[in-house]
């Protein structure tokens, strides 16, 4: 349900120049829904990785920490489960759904709706990709630094790149039928892209958990903990280089471009 409402976030978005629809459909109330469901992913997501990636891999005297983490996490939890609990019965998402399933019975549209899709559908993708290919994120660079020495603007930044690289291709991913296997193979890449983001995303957030749960010196104690998370850190950054060597290639930015101008008109 979460992924659905990014999708219906980003197909609200990337076609709001020909549909009307309701506020209480609107972009801030999908937000508001697949926020609150978020919250809960990452809880899962975090406890997830502790068990499967952790948990077997830590010496006997680190399991207390672990432990008392989990116990920390599942708490939360509750209280996000509950939050979910309420959104889905009572409070934003009853509202929400009654206006889509109204704006799907008697549908409003944009005078921009008239166009032929095959037309514009280059003029609706190029905007987001190419604002996409120009984020600051493509820049941050470790150069002679640790990745543990990067700022926490240098991460909010690269967060914000995967963040547009989800929406980005979701709106992409709405006109496949216009386009060939060219096309899918750079949606694909776009999808790895946001897959390696997310997963440093994903270590940022454990990591800063940690430091709240177990104090900023949580290291200290839990030594092979530290070193096997820093060592996944490493490898995804580095797969992360990959990517970014790659579109920093103008042939590639270039034959992105020539890809979406080249609609099929059959």
């Amino acid at each position: 349900m979460r992924v659905a409402l990014r999708r219906l976030r980003s197909a609200a978005q990337g076609f709001s120049v020909a549909i009307d629809l309701p506020k209480r459909a609107g972009d801030r109330a999908v937000g508001q829904v697949a926020q609150i469901l978020g919250n809960l992913r990452d809880l899962d997501v975090m406890d997830g990785a502790l068990c499967n990636r952790y948990g077997a891999n830590l010496p006997e005297s680190e399991q207390p920490l672990l432990q008392s983490v989990r116990d920390e996490l599942l708490s939360q939890r509750k209280k996000a489960l509950n939050q979910v609990t309420k959104t889905l019965k009572r409070r934003e998402w009853p509202p929400l759904k009654l206006a889509l399933s109204t704006w799907l019975d008697r549908p409003k549209f944009r005078p921009a709706a008239d166009w032929p899709a095959a037309i514009v559908v280059p003029d609706l993708l190029l905007p987001p990709v190419c604002h996409w290919l120009m984020h600051p994120g493509w820049l941050v660079r470790c150069e002679d630094r640790a990745i543990s020495d990067l700022s926490l603007l240098e991460w909010a930044v690269v967060h914000d790149l995967r963040k547009m690289a989800k929406r980005v291709r979701y709106q992409m991913a709405l006109f496949t039928e216009f386009y060939g296997s060219d096309y899918g193979r750079s949606l694909a890449d776009m999808g790895k892209v946001q897959t390696v983001l997310g997963d440093l995303q994903d270590m940022t957030v454990l990591e800063t958990f940690l430091a709240r749960v177990l104090g900023l010196h949580w290291a200290e104690e839990a030594p092979v903990w530290a070193q096997l998370l820093e060592q996944q850190r490493d490898r995804t950054w580095q797969d992360w280089q990959r990517l970014q060597q790659q579109f920093d290639e103008p042939r590639e930015r270039e034959h992105l471009r020539h890809i979406i101008n080249q609609p099929r008109r059959d």
